[in-house]
């Protein structure tokens, strides 16, 4: 039986694993982080309801952001300042921004974030630090379950990985309705207050930063695009590097992988609904990358399109570092043969989840923007 999913006793759970109880430090937003946890716990409910699995899977993953939360509120980070540029590849999911982060982290001098960092960014509790260990077992049982993800989204402990985790103990988080069916808290997500959730973050990044004080963090979330304003604003440091590649593409791509994540989660999975969560999701990304573009500078943004970046990657390597103001990377050739890789094909169609083309077009040509 999956341990109750309510507010409270998670709450509870988090205070006596960590032995902290203050919750909220002086740049949260403790509105938006209960109103979260409450749309998280409430989702669960909702339409696909979660199965077994998904209660305790979730449980763990809003154990762990609870904890984190107290943790990072109970030790705040002395550092002040990150080392720059800080490059943050962000766009349209699915659109190129996992294989340029990975051949930019490449790169000396580079600091990516692993998974089981961005998923474990501070150590909780006393005794050995077993964070990676965690992460580790955890990925053998979702290989097991799910082995169709690794042609989807192919990843590994020590893997650079999304950053967007960091966001999970502002509880204004993709990684939720990414990983399981909550369409709730999916909805509201996209209209929450992210300020206070950013100023976390960049704390996280601090936090990461004073580790390796010699290295420059390379970061990479394509939910960022969404944020552009507030993330721009928190971290001053950081330049951005959007990629873009059509809807028409992302949009049913996302949805086959939605639908590998939630059908371990849920016994009646919707792909209609799976379908219209991704293409919901890329339109409000697309709106929210067109007014967050408008506010900054040309010098922190540089475009990338997913068809160069697929045909040419060193060109577009070497461009990004040149535009970033940092030398060549003389072990790319290195690099780029690690990053590719001979993989089964990731087929999926637009009928798999009643799609059309021109309700694609219709919905994010709009918005559509440094394409």
């Amino acid at each position: 039986m999956a341990p109750p999913l309510t507010p409270s006793a998670l709450k509870k759970q988090a205070q006596r694993r960590t032995g902290k109880s203050v919750w909220h430090g002086p740049l949260d937003d403790p509105v938006t982080f209960e109103t979260g946890l409450e749309l998280v716990c409430a989702s669960v409910e909702a339409a696909p309801e979660l199965n077994g699995v998904g209660r305790l899977a979730l449980h763990i993953h809003l154990l762990r952001a609870l904890s984190t939360r107290l943790m990072r509120v109970a030790e705040p980070v002395r550092t002040e300042s990150l080392r720059g540029p800080v490059l943050v590849v962000v766009g349209l999911p699915r659109s190129g921004t996992t294989f340029l982060h990975r051949l930019l982290a490449h790169a000396p001098g580079a600091r990516p974030l692993a998974l089981w960092e961005v998923q474990h960014p501070v150590v909780v509790g006393r005794g050995p630090d077993r964070r990676r260990a965690m992460v580790r077992r955890q990925l053998d049982v979702l290989h097991k379950i799910s082995p169709d993800l690794e042609h989807k989204h192919a990843t590994a402990v020590d893997a650079p990985e999304e950053c967007f985790f960091l966001l999970d103990d502002s509880l204004v988080s993709p990684s939720f309705p990414l990983l399981y069916p909550l369409e709730p808290y999916r909805a509201w997500r996209h209209t929450a207050s992210v300020e206070a959730a950013y100023r976390s973050y960049r704390q996280h990044l601090l936090r990461f930063q004073a580790q390796t004080p010699e290295k420059r963090l390379v970061l990479k979330a394509p939910g960022h695009a969404e944020h552009l304003a507030a993330i721009a604003e928190a971290v001053p440091e950081a330049r951005f590097v959007h990629t873009h590649r059509s809807p028409l593409a992302t949009v049913p791509s996302r949805a086959s992988l939605l639908a590998s994540l939630h059908g371990r989660f849920t016994d009646r999975l919707d792909r209609s609904a799976v379908g219209q969560a991704s293409l919901d999701d890329a339109v409000a990304l697309l709106k929210g990358s067109q007014r967050g573009r408008a506010t900054l500078p040309s010098e922190r943004l540089f475009d990338v399109q997913y068809d160069d970046l697929i045909a040419r990657p060193s060109e577009v390597a070497a461009a990004v570092h040149e535009w970033a103001g940092l030398p060549p990377d003389p072990q790319f050739a290195q690099a780029l043969q690690s990053e590719t890789r001979t993989a089964p094909a990731h087929r999926y169609a637009l009928d798999d989840f009643m799609l059309s083309e021109a309700e694609i077009v219709a919905a994010c040509a709009p918005y559509c923007v440094g394409a």
